[in-house]
């Protein structure tokens, strides 16, 4: 379980717990987040109660909400600059940690997965499934 994060044209797959850790990891480098646009299927033509607006604040929520491109590309930076400075605890191997539902097994497989997402979130704004 966890969520797809989906833009151009690529998805990277993140399990429930590792997001939330990342995410936390760029607040830290001192990523500011903008919160989240509206799905695709939001945006058509019907009325939305303001509770739904107020919900698209959210980062951990799987129903295609946006993050523009924009907050993405400060997320990336934010990882960059903590996978920079290297020894920050949350870069350490953790058994806690998943990828997908795997845990890392092998020295480095969370840098390396920091890493994978900066990567994505550079390409741009993206949905989260």
């Amino acid at each position: 379980m966890g969520y797809d994060l989906m833009g151009n044209g690529k998805t990277l797959s993140v399990n429930v717990s590792s997001w939330p850790e990342i995410l936390h990891l760029a607040v830290t480098f001192g990523w500011k987040p903008e919160g989240c646009g509206p799905s695709a299927y939001y945006l058509e033509d019907r009325p939305l109660p303001r509770t739904t607006f107020e919900r698209w604040k959210t980062y951990f929520t799987n129903d295609g909400l946006t993050v523009s491109a924009t907050d993405a590309v400060n997320l990336a930076q934010a990882l960059g600059r903590a996978l920079q400075e290297g020894d920050h605890p949350a870069l350490q191997d953790d058994p806690g940690l998943l990828k997908g539902d795997v845990p890392f097994s092998q020295k480095g497989e969370v840098r390396t997965f920091v890493s994978e997402v900066a990567a994505f979130c550079r390409r741009g704004g993206f949905a989260i499934l």
